[in-house]
């Protein structure tokens, strides 16, 4: 079963392309997983929706269907994880939405019991969850990721860094500067440099390693492409180099996840990198959620915009909300918009399914069509910046 597109489909295919596979899988996935949570399941019943005329994301306006506030989520993690009461069914209808010929193949293989309790298990049981970091809440929330997602992130991650490292050709050595946790953006970041990167040195910043322990590793090390949220980068890490008056290699890459980072903090980081030796200084930015999953977005060069690489893991569309009480679980009152607040839908499979769930960001806008910069025809996103709601 498709799970990804190569970096050449990303290429090749059209918008128009894209999309329908899109709406092929939401369609999958509202009809066969969405109802396999207590969430959505109550919801459809509330609205007298059937799920089965969900085709495409604008049905879920069309229907009357709510979006669904991120506060509400964090109170009830365990509402939104699929949990069918027969698998094999639910899985066997999944697939046959999907693809008639992988419905049968299934069928066909189905003899095997030993073989269709691991496959059922390896698609519907969680293998780990991923904890944002509670930037917005303070309080970090679990996203339920699965065995096939968790193997997807791989594959999206070596694509992400043959964009990220077109331009980069020299020894590499990697520092992981994201806070060590079960939290997506260290784990990402860790597959990435397993991938990427001739030497990594596996670290991890906050209580796991201390500023200046990490700042001797660079040192010893030489490292020259490093992760990590742009304002520790610029207040601890590189400002502990330059007091150690330690001195690294010429060219260095800086990526920032997990907070926005602005114009004024990328020319900080190069200011500073510019101390301790660095004279070609490239600042990127990539941009995930947990509750995204494996859909990690990379900018391909600085201010080229996150691309979803992932298109086949989520759907991603901007609203305007009209009115938004305080007190309410949903949004009632919204329409679709050119910007505005970030909503998502996943259709990457099974684990936690959020569809009409508002993310906590909001987008300056959407583009489609081919980058001008790495030729991928997918979707770029500009100006992220948080979206504040009444709780």
């Amino acid at each position: 079963m498709r799970q990804l597109l190569s970096i050449q489909e990303l290429k090749s295919l059209s918008s128009m392309q894209i999309e329908k596979l899109q709406n092929a899988r939401f369609h999958a996935v509202a009809k066969n997983l969405l109802p396999h949570t207590k969430f959505y399941s109550n919801l459809f019943k509330e609205h007298g929706v059937d799920p089965n005329k969900l085709k495409k994301v604008e049905d879920w306006q069309k229907q009357g269907l709510p979006l669904i506030k991120k506060f509400y989520y964090m109170q009830h993690v365990e509402d939104f994880v699929v949990k069918p009461d027969h698998p094999f069914k639910t899985y066997w209808q999944y697939l046959r939405d999907l693809s008639i010929s992988e419905a049968l193949t299934f069928t066909l293989s189905s003899m095997n019991k030993h073989a269709l309790s691991s496959r059922l298990h390896y698609f519907f049981h969680p293998k780990m969850p991923l904890f944002s970091g509670g930037t917005q809440s303070g309080r970090p929330t679990p996203t339920f990721i699965t065995h096939p997602q968790l193997r997807n992130l791989h594959d999206v991650m070596s694509i992400a860094v043959q964009l990220m490292s077109k331009d980069f050709n020299m020894p590499t050595t990697g520092m992981n500067l994201f806070p060590y946790g079960p939290h997506l953006a260290w784990h990402a970041v860790q597959t990435a440099f397993n991938i990427g990167v001739e030497l990594n040195l596996a670290t991890a910043a906050g209580n796991a390693m201390k500023t200046e322990t990490l700042v001797e590793l660079a040192d010893q090390f030489k490292a020259n492409v490093f992760a990590g949220m742009s304002v520790y980068m610029a207040n601890k890490f590189l400002p502990m180099l330059i007091k150690k008056k330690v001195k690294l290699k010429e060219k260095a890459v800086f990526i920032n996840g997990s907070e926005k980072m602005t114009y004024q903090d990328k020319l900080k980081l190069t200011k500073l990198a510019e101390k301790v030796g660095i004279k070609d200084v490239l600042v990127l930015d990539f941009y995930g959620a947990s509750e995204l999953k494996e859909g990690i977005m990379p900018e391909c060069c600085p201010r080229s915009g996150f691309h979803n690489i992932a298109p086949l893991s989520n759907i991603i569309k901007t609203v305007k909300i009209k009115d938004m009480p305080p007190g309410d679980k949903m949004i009632t009152d919204w329409e679709f918009s050119d910007s505005g607040a970030a909503v998502i839908w996943n259709i990457g499979g099974a684990g936690t399914v959020l569809g009409g769930y508002l993310i906590g960001d909001k987008y300056e806008k959407i583009v489609k069509g081919k980058c001008p910069n790495c030729g991928l025809n997918t979707e770029r996103i500009f100006g992220v910046d948080r979206l504040e709601l009444k709780k």
